[in-house]
């Protein structure tokens, strides 16, 4: 048993002895090709480190720095339509899913019977404090007669009484008759004001009352299609209480929240949002609304995009994956693997005829599975080594197996 491990434990040894070997050997001729030896030894290292690869040409692409974030579509315009006055649902006339017309479609009813008659009443009321005014001005008019008559009584049996004609008893007799009936005048007067409150009094309740008939039937106030019933007909309102809810699908807007470090790139009204909703692509909308400040806690600010017009199946409620767009510019691009570091700098292999030769670069955006690349020489189509670029150093020998269109 002893022997058999030890046989094994000495062929393994010697396996890892040749690997080792045969790795310090081609180590050696790579130093040797670099540090430039004589022409037939750099020939021969050439031709037996020649590399195979793949190349893609160097393309101008649409770089974009974009964030990715979800919201909730809702309503721009929507209603919660709430009772105005309190009492029992007479009855709902529309439905969940129902469109309606702002001014035109009626919602729902409240104890219209009993307003009616409410209303009935007060009008009579009305007619009554009418038929009291009429009345107290006739008698103020009767009175205002008695008190003329009484005047020139009294002024004629005074200018009588002067001229020696008469007694002073029948003077002062007609004199107080005069005073009553100027007296009567002024309660008349009080009389007729009286009751003309009155008729003021029983118009406003005539007001009150039709204003509560007509506040007891709803009537949509937008355009757009009933979302929610708070309540079902026989349940009792209250004042406020919402019984219907209104939306109106044809503009919609998203609420997405940003990190803060974003907040610099971001302007209401330029900033461009793209957005998909369920796989259905809606692109090129525009932020709306940029939070004025960012929340301390969370260090994330508001961010909102209007969404005019949508398509039938994007609704409120519905999931959004928006795409903001902080800024997009075209550019020379190549694959991201293309790019490789070396000595602390990206580079890239470029091929020159059989030959790659390694060039630095500046790198800029990624999208797409492209990353932006400046630098000197670069240009659109110029081969780039994208497969077996790791095994590469500048001035390898190369055979391009696959170059992609």
């Amino acid at each position: 048993m002893e022997s058999r491990l030890v046989g094994r434990t000495l062929r393994l040894t010697a396996v890892l002895g040749a690997v080792a070997a045969a790795t310090a050997t081609v180590w050696t001729l790579s130093v040797n090709a670099r540090a430039g030896g004589d022409g037939a030894d750099s020939h021969a290292m050439s031709a037996s480190r020649q590399v195979t690869v793949h190349s893609t040409p160097m393309r101008v692409h649409v770089f974009e720095e974009r964030v990715q974030v979800q919201g909730t579509l809702k309503a721009v315009r929507y209603a919660d339509v709430a009772a105005r006055i309190g009492g029992p649902l007479e009855s709902i006339l529309v439905s969940e899913g129902n469109a309606v017309v702002a001014g035109e479609t009626i919602l729902f009813q409240i104890d219209s019977a009993n307003l009616e008659r409410t209303l009935q009443i007060v009008r009579q009321d009305l007619d009554v404090a009418k038929c009291a005014l009429r009345e107290s001005q006739a008698n103020r008019e009767r009175l205002q007669a008695i008190l003329d008559k009484a005047k020139l009584d009294f002024e004629r049996s005074k200018r009588l009484y002067e001229q020696s004609v008469g007694s002073l008893s029948r003077v002062e007799q007609l004199e107080s008759e005069y005073k009553q009936a100027d007296a009567s005048i002024r309660h008349a007067d009080s009389q007729v004001d009286l009751a003309s409150e009155k008729v003021e009094q029983a118009q406003t309740a005539v007001e009150i009352s039709a204003k509560n008939l007509r506040d007891s039937r709803a009537v949509a106030p937008i355009n757009g299609r009933v979302s929610v019933q708070y309540l079902e007909a026989g349940e009792n309102a209250s004042v406020g209480e919402p019984v219907i809810r209104i939306e109106d699908p044809s503009t919609l807007e998203v609420s997405v929240y940003l990190p803060a470090q974003y907040y610099p790139g971001v302007v209401a009204g330029q900033t461009q949002v793209d957005l998909d909703v369920y796989s259905i692509c809606i692109p090129g909308q525009t932020v709306s609304y940029k939070s004025p400040t960012i929340d301390p806690a969370l260090r994330t600010f508001e961010v909102r995009c209007v969404l005019s017009d949508p398509p039938d199946c994007v609704v409120p409620g519905a999931m959004a994956d928006a795409r903001i767009i902080l800024q997009r510019h075209e550019g020379l691009g190549v694959p991201v693997d293309a790019v490789q570091e070396r000595d602390g700098r990206p580079v890239i292999f470029i091929v020159d005829s059989d030959v790659a030769r390694m060039t630095p670069v500046a790198v800029g955006l990624q999208s797409d599975g492209l990353i932006e690349c400046h630098g000197e020489g670069l240009a659109e189509g110029l081969s780039v080594v994208t497969l077996g670029q790791y095994l590469l150093n500048d001035g390898d020998s190369i055979r391009v197996e696959h170059e992609a269109g």
